[in-house]
């Protein structure tokens, strides 16, 4: 008796053991099955934005570099000995130019040579870089340059005109130089005080440099960092074995388009984007190195041969490339894959469980930390920046502005009448025209513009693309057009009148109280005038 009762507890006991394991498993199979899907989107999607960031970046590289590089040009042809000397050829302002070469050669530590040479073709000043040790090339040892492409190209632009060579290798008497040294010519003409011209200035830009600089971006990453010509070779390529195909016989079937010809010809369409592929994640940009002014050609299929044609802004370009490959892309998801069956084959039920609550533990810890911040730095009300951002910001934006030289403006904005429409209508139609009128400010404004409510009916307002009392006078305007219809509340229409105080940075004063203090003297100015005014230091509007 004792014994069957015994085994019927124990029975029931194992159906309700495997009931409870069946669906306590599946939820936990369902809800791990759900993390690992999550996970994985969201790996993803973090990828994507690493690669897009960092392609960004190396674009914004790029073109920093080659805005640089023609100012570097543009600054030395304009440079008065160099004028000089080609009003009077005279030997004393040749050697002046010598020496300035020398010394940027020096400084700038990227750039080959710099040589100027008469219309004629003839080098008449030539500095070379020499590894870090600039020296000035001897008047019996310069060259006749009539025949090479890049002055040939570049003598019969205009003033200021600038010509930009394809990126490619050296070539020092009919060789490709070794080791490689990747270049980029530039040149202008250069013209005497007469405007005549008188030659050409010739940059050789050790293109090296911008390729470290783009490798150094982002250098922990596994994807691998491209720049592919028009003809999608490789300028800056997974091995180094692979670029230069174009210059290179034994490599001319390598190069980016031959080895993924698909992905390629999505990039010649669509110019910027991100996909996917069997061969994985590709980011890219198409680059155009030709702005307004800016001249090419092909280059030259010999040393001294001429260019084969001058090319548009269109037809010079550079595809920048990130590739992360397919194996890269999936390692993680089989980590993550792997690890998790480990785990649930030992600890099933307990991991699942601790991960999910760790899992809601964390959201929930990081949406309050931004609610935190969004409380401690947003007006609750109007969801403005509150003082404390503003002046966060105003601070950042002295700073910039003092160490680039740029100007900006600051207004201080007071509701006239406010008190009254509190003491009438009640604290929440108050509140209402609070929210109304920081809408109807953020509305009138640049999205570059900050608008802050600082405390009861004063907000204030930095404009960082106003550097003018004339421009100011037009912000003014807005405001003025602004407020120029009623305000609809829940009760009635109000009409908003204001009180303005406008200062510039640095015009009006040099640091944040200083302009501050400024913005509001003229704010009670205007408002001693009892009516919708703006006021600007030494001026009304």
């Amino acid at each position: 008796m004792i014994e069957n009762e015994l085994n019927n507890v124990q029975k029931n006991s194992f159906k309700l053991f495997f009931k409870i394991f069946i669906v306590a498993g599946s939820i936990v199979a369902a809800m791990m099955f759900l993390f690992f899907y999550a996970d994985q989107k969201n790996h993803l999607e973090q990828l994507k934005m690493r690669e897009q960031a960092s392609v960004d970046l190396q674009e914004d590289v790029i073109k920093d570099s080659l805005d640089i590089l023609v100012s570097d040009l543009l600054f030395l042809a304009g440079q008065y000995p160099l004028i000089d000397y080609c009003n009077s050829d005279y030997e004393g302002e040749k050697r002046n130019i010598e020496k300035e070469f020398y010394n940027f050669l020096f400084c700038k530590k990227k750039y080959n040579h710099v040589v100027f040479l008469d219309s004629s073709g003839m080098e008449k000043i030539r500095v070379n870089y020499n590894k870090g040790d600039p020296w000035i090339v001897a008047d019996d040892k310069l060259q006749d340059k009539s025949k090479r492409y890049y002055f040939a190209d570049c003598l019969p632009l205009e003033e200021r005109e600038v010509f930009i060579s394809p990126l490619d290798l050296n070539v020092e008497r009919g060789h490709v130089e070794k080791p490689f040294k990747p270049v980029i010519r530039l040149g202008t003409p250069v013209f005497d005080s007469e405007g005549n011209k008188d030659g050409v200035l010739i940059f050789n830009y050790l293109a090296q440099d911008l390729l470290d600089r783009i490798l150094s971006i982002d250098a922990v990453a596994e994807s691998v960092k491209m720049l592919v010509n028009s003809d999608g070779y490789w300028l800056l390529g997974p091995e180094r074995e692979s670029e230069w195909g174009f210059m290179i016989p034994e490599r001319k079937n390598i190069s980016f388009a031959n080895e993924y010809p698909n992905e390629w010809e999505h990039m010649l369409k669509e110019k910027k984007g991100q996909f996917f592929t069997a061969n994985g994640l590709f980011t890219f940009v198409t680059i155009h190195p030709l702005r307004e002014g800016y001249r090419s050609s092909t280059g030259a299929g010999g040393p001294y041969l001429p260019s084969r044609m001058m090319v548009s802004s269109a037809g010079y370009f550079w595809v920048l490339v990130s590739h992360l490959p397919e194996a890269l892309v999936q390692e993680r998801s089989g980590e993550l894959a792997s690890n998790m069956l480990l785990l649930g084959g030992v600890f099933f039920i307990l991991v699942a469980i601790g991960a999910w609550v760790i899992a809601v533990a964390f959201t929930k810890r990081r949406l309050y930390q931004e609610q935190l911040i969004r409380t401690a730095m947003y007006d609750s009300l109007t969801g403005l920046p509150n003082r404390k951002l503003f002046f966060d910001r105003l601070e950042n934006l002295i700073e910039s502005s003092d160490r680039y030289g740029r100007r900006f403006a600051l207004v201080y904005l007071d509701l006239n009448g406010f008190k009254k429409v509190n003491d009438t209508l009640g604290h929440a139609v108050g509140d209402e025209l609070l929210i109304g009128v920081g809408e109807r400010l953020a509305g009138s404004l640049r999205k570059s513009d900050t608008v802050a409510r600082l405390g009861g009916d004063e907000f204030a307002l930095i404009l960082p693309e106003v550097s003018t009392p004339e421009q100011l006078r037009e912000v003014c305007s807005k405001m003025y057009a602004c407020f120029s219809t009623s305000v609809q509340l829940s009760v009635k229409s109000v009409m908003v009148e204001f009180s303005a105080g406008a200062a510039l940075f640095p015009l009006h004063a040099a640091d944040s109280e200083a302009l501050v203090r400024v913005a509001d003297a003229a704010m009670y100015r205007a408002k001693r005038k009892g009516q919708s005014s703006c006021v600007t230091v030494g001026a009304e509007g």
